[in-house]
């Protein structure tokens, strides 16, 4: 499982969990507050496309 986010005006990022389906991993980022950022999670699927929600947008903060 990862979540590519990327804020307003930054490049694109991902934050990876490799611990397995039915885990969690939890992420402690800096982030300016006021800040737009959309997010969204994807689970990697073996040879066919990646299974990812749709964008979601948020502010930080």
């Amino acid at each position: 499982m990862y979540a590519p986010y990327q804020r307003a005006g930054a490049s694109k990022r991902t934050l990876s969990n490799t611990r397995g389906c039915h885990t969690h991993t939890d992420f402690n980022r800096s982030f300016t507050n006021g800040q737009t950022i959309k997010y969204r999670v994807c689970v990697k699927v073996a040879l066919e496309p990646d299974n990812c929600s749709a964008w979601k947008w948020d502010t930080t903060g």
